[in-house]
């Protein structure tokens, strides 16, 4: 199982590069950003990928990147100066009205987000907009697609589980195959036209100006109708075709695209998921790699990347059915907080996953984990199946991996670090770096609190060039943390 983090540590490396900003930076000595840097450089460079086939689904697309600035412009949206839009977060957008006030709200704090579009005409006026900009970029979108064709570049043999037209099968590296094309050689009948899904990605920079707000960081606001990713139409044929495949690692991601439909039929949905996952072989909970294959099931972990869900009734029905059921999670700050939300949590509020501090993560993910720590009820009907093991972080500033310590992973501290230094390796080949994460910081005892003494309830806990990762156990978790290394001029 060791390779298993090392393998995921690539989802964050592709990931990552969404969330990429280049901020002003903090006042510490550049020489000590780039000690530290280096530092994690050295930590992640300590582990060679073990992994060869990975199955990835269910979402691909093309995105189409503009400029919010010029969007607006072109669909004769305004942000007069000296005027505050109204910021209002919308689970779904019905109007152009909607759309301004939901960007508002994420673009005043510099967050990303996602929203679904229910109106079509509002949808195709968007895209029409965008299109008559100028300076605009098609590139392979969705997760599962940007992360197959990661994957590919890094050597594996890729199975894409995945909506892929024309133009888009171009935009595919030649080591990754379409499950659709496995399968139809099992049913040469099914010779249906596919179409691309477009997802509209709306940029904007660190200081950009929407009335009196100012956008504290870069970022990007995704703006989507995506009527067959949004059904899972590739979950079937890529299940089906795992089994001819037999890949050492399956992830999935674009559960959020069901968002748009009903409650009845999101849950219908997500409990196929679940029946399709325990189709796949895995490795049984406390069996080590010498007992594999003498009597075991041959292990084929399973990650979840999680993306921005507007329904905290949705991201519940996540939580409750698939989450438990998976053996690896990613997440970011604004997934954090809406399941953190959904499972019940009340002591943090939403704005404090905004630009997340580390004992805001440490909190927010122990009592998710505890949450649904329902392994070891004799009552639990799924006992002796999956089980969460580990949890991949990733925001603006930092990384985060929390793994369980019986559950048999490599060091974490690798994969934080490679995830970590994901975007400025892309941009700037980490020349002229900047750590924004503060090198020393508190933790707080979520784990086991009735552990600690009543006024010892926090932990304090450092960065250095020597230690670039931070790394604290309690209980069965062990948690690593990771700066940034920020590009200053990607």
């Amino acid at each position: 199982m060791s390779k298993w983090a090392v393998a995921v540590l690539f989802l964050a490396v592709t990931l990552g590069l969404w969330y990429y900003l280049s901020d002003k930076g903090s006042s510490s000595s550049p020489h000590v950003h780039l000690d530290i840097a280096m530092g994690l450089e050295r930590v992640a460079n300590s582990t060679a990928p073990a992994y060869h086939r990975v199955a990835i689904g269910y979402n691909a697309n093309l995105d189409l990147i503009v400029h919010a600035a010029d969007m607006f412009r072109a669909l004769g949206v305004s942000f007069p100066p000296g005027i505050t839009p109204i910021a209002k977060d919308h689970a779904q957008l019905d109007s152009l009205d909607d759309l301004k006030e939901t960007f508002s709200f994420y673009a005043g704090s510099g967050s990303a987000a996602e929203r679904y579009v229910s109106d079509s005409a509002t949808f195709q006026r968007i895209i029409d907009a965008a299109v008559s900009v100028n300076d605009k970029v098609w590139h392979l979108g969705g997760n599962a697609g940007l992360m197959a064709n990661r994957f590919a570049q890094e050597g594996c043999d890729v199975l894409l589980g995945g909506v892929v037209g024309d133009r888009l099968g171009e935009m595919l590296d030649s080591r990754v195959q379409i499950a659709r094309e496995v399968v139809k050689n099992a049913h040469p009948e099914a010779n249906d036209k596919v179409t691309d899904e477009i997802h509209l990605i709306a940029e904007y920079a660190i200081g950009s100006m929407w009335g009196t707000l100012i956008s504290p960081r870069a970022n990007r606001f995704i703006i989507v109708k995506d009527e067959t990713n949004a059904v899972l139409q590739p979950l079937e044929d890529f299940h089906e075709a795992i089994g001819v495949f037999s890949p050492s690692l399956v992830v999935i991601a674009g559960l959020h695209l069901l968002e748009g439909k009903d409650a009845e039929y999101r849950a219908a949905r997500l409990m196929d998921v679940v029946d399709a996952l325990d189709t796949i072989k895995h490795h049984e909970h406390g069996a080590d790699e010498e007992t594999m294959g003498q009597g075991h099931r041959f292990e084929s972990p399973v990650h979840l990347e999680l993306a921005s869900i507007g329904s905290t009734q949705f991201m519940a029905q996540i939580g409750r059915t698939v989450v438990p059921v998976v053996d690896s999670l990613g997440l970011n700050e604004q997934e954090l907080g809406s399941l953190y939300e959904s499972l019940g949590g009340t002591n943090l509020p939403r704005t404090s996953f905004r630009a997340p501090q580390v004992d805001t993560v440490v909190e927010a993910l122990g009592y998710i984990l505890k949450n649904l720590d329902i392994w070891d009820d004799s009552t639990n009907p799924r006992k002796g199946l999956r089980r969460l093991m580990r949890v991949h972080f990733h925001c603006l500033t930092f990384h985060m991996v929390v793994q369980r310590t019986s559950g048999g992973w490599s060091d974490g501290a690798v994969s934080v670090a490679a995830g970590s230094l994901a975007a400025s390796r892309q941009a700037c080949n980490m020349v002229d770096v900047d750590v924004t994460l503060a090198t020393t910081f508190k933790v707080p005892f979520v784990m086991t609190p009735s552990s600690k003494e009543q006024d010892n309830k926090f932990a304090t806990k450092h960065i250095t060039a020597d230690k670039p990762v931070a790394t604290w156990t309690e209980g069965d978790w062990t948690m690593h943390v990771a700066p940034v290394a920020v590009c200053r001029h990607p």
